[in-house]
């Protein structure tokens, strides 16, 4: 089950130092003539943190690439160090699973990050698109994914936000191969010495990086998070808080459970466990996971394969990482802009789940509507409940329901967005504040840093605030992930 990217040697040819040498540091110089000389920059395909996504094309080649816009002022220090950070990375890294930076260039207001154009798309997408799975494809994506953590580690790096999200097709290709795309929170380390911080996205953190003193071991247990996701269609710890979540993370017994685990080898689940072993000592290292008999013997297809059950897909179709902003703004869209004629059959729906008819969709009650066409295990309608369960009270309610169960493809219009905008814009001033939204979702000083992150999410210019593009741009991401 090979790639079309190739396989990296296993033998490293040194260089003398007394012949000419050059690496691809060399070849990629930060250059500070105007990106428009050699490149016309086209249409927005996506947006990041403080960053725009072009389509752009090479002049003299004529190839296509994609670029990424940065805007140098007005913002933080330390983003401006992260995104530095991941330029020099990309400048030097040289490897068939990390994408590859073409140029980067740096004016007075703007740097920019040329890469190839990941046309495949998000490895979940495909998943999704596809709606098969197997034990052996997991094995060869997990190959790929765990060969780029190698070579960053060779190169004294660790990634520490290795995520699904941050995993891309490079075409549509069915043999494409995987690439590594973010890079904004690496670090350099050396041997023996530990990172005093927290960071990263908590289903993959972790445990000593949510008590802040870790080191390479990180990320071989955030590899573990993505092979069981992968093999199951749901993290093996969760919770309806981030805080839950990490607790989960620390204390919870790792299990495999239900029908979804029935056909998986022992072999899978037994590299799993080694990999999220909570002491990072006893934890392999990434170069020995690759070097594991499943990931070899599956990844090249020469042990008998087991395709994984329509259940586990149908979970992993429904996780994500949704956004504090994102989840809010839907209830609030459900709540204060859709009229209950727009909600179609979805009331009489709930009205049937709700057999004792509180108004309140409780474990028992989603276990008996789902019995009859899925697996779930009980770990899953934790999962759903507390993915959708906005007030944290352990129960699913009618508007947490609809928000969850809208058709958001056909729903979420720019017309709505602007409705919701503009109700949420309470002193009309074209922009949404911190204040606003503490307004909007019932804040108080206590939720005050809650209200920044949701800011953060969406404020591309890092002006503090949100403004009606911003807030679009940033729900159509939330209609491309579930469409």
């Amino acid at each position: 089950m090979g790639t079309a990217c190739g396989k990296v040697e296993k033998e490293e040819i040194k260089n003398n130092p007394s012949e000419f040498s050059i690496n691809k540091r060399d070849l990629v110089r930060v250059k500070t003539t105007n990106i428009r000389e050699d490149y016309s920059i086209g249409d927005k395909i996506g947006n990041e943190k403080f960053a725009t996504l072009h389509k752009c094309k090479n002049k003299a080649t004529g190839a296509h690439y994609v670029v990424k816009i940065f805007s140098t002022t007005g913002v933080e220090p330390k983003v401006l160090e992260a995104f530095i950070k991941e330029a020099e990375l990309l400048r030097e890294a040289d490897h068939p699973n990390i994408i590859k930076v073409l140029d980067i260039y740096k004016d007075p207001t703007n740097a920019y990050i040329v890469t190839e154009h990941c046309k495949g798309g998000e490895l979940l997408e495909r998943i999704k698109s596809e709606g098969t799975l197997s034990e052996n494809k997991v094995a060869c994506f997990m190959q790929q994914i765990i060969s780029s953590i190698v070579y960053l580690h060779s190169k004294k790096i660790i990634h520490r936000d290795l995520r699904l999200e941050n995993i891309m097709f490079l075409s549509k290709e069915q043999d494409s191969c995987l690439k590594l795309v973010e890079f904004g929170s690496c670090k350099h380390f050396e041997k023996n010495v530990r990172v005093l911080e927290r960071i990263g996205n908590p289903y993959f953190m972790s445990p000593e990086v949510i008590v802040g003193n870790f080191d390479s071991k990180c990320d071989v247990w955030s590899l573990g998070i993505m092979m069981y996701v992968l093999l199951s269609g749901s993290p093996p710890f969760v919770g309806s808080t981030e805080n839950e979540i990490m607790q989960s993370v620390l204390t919870t017994e790792l299990q495999f459970e239900g029908k979804k685990w029935r056909k998986i080898s022992e072999e899978a689940k037994n590299l799993i466990r080694s990999m999220l072993n909570r002491n990072p000592k006893e934890r392999p290292t990434a170069k020995q996971i690759l070097n594991n008999t499943w990931i070899k013997q599956r990844a090249d297809d020469n042990v008998a394969d087991n395709i994984i059950i329509s259940s586990t897909l149908s979970n992993l179709n429904q996780f994500d990482t949704q956004s504090k902003l994102q989840r809010a703004t839907l209830a609030f869209i459900v709540s204060q802009v859709m009229s209950s004629d727009d909600m179609g059959n979805l009331r009489n729906v709930f009205k049937e789940i709700d057999t004792n008819g509180d108004g309140l969709l409780s474990k028992r009650e989603i276990r008996k509507a789902l019995e009859n066409t899925t697996g779930f295990s009980d770990n899953d309608i934790d999962m759903l409940i507390n993915k959708v369960d906005l007030d944290q009270n352990g129960k699913v309610n009618y508007s947490e329901f609809l928000a969850a169960t809208i058709d958001w493809n056909k729903e979420m219009s720019s017309e709505r967005l602007t409705q919701a905008f503009r109700a949420l814009d309470a002193d009309h001033s074209g922009k949404i504040s911190k204040e606003e939204l503490m307004a909007a979702f019932g804040g108080s000083h206590m939720s005050n840093k809650i209200f920044k992150e949701m800011i953060d999410e969406a404020d591309i210019n890092g002006d503090g605030e949100i403004d009606l593009e911003e807030f679009c741009a940033y729900m159509e991401n939330f209609k491309k992930k579930i469409s």
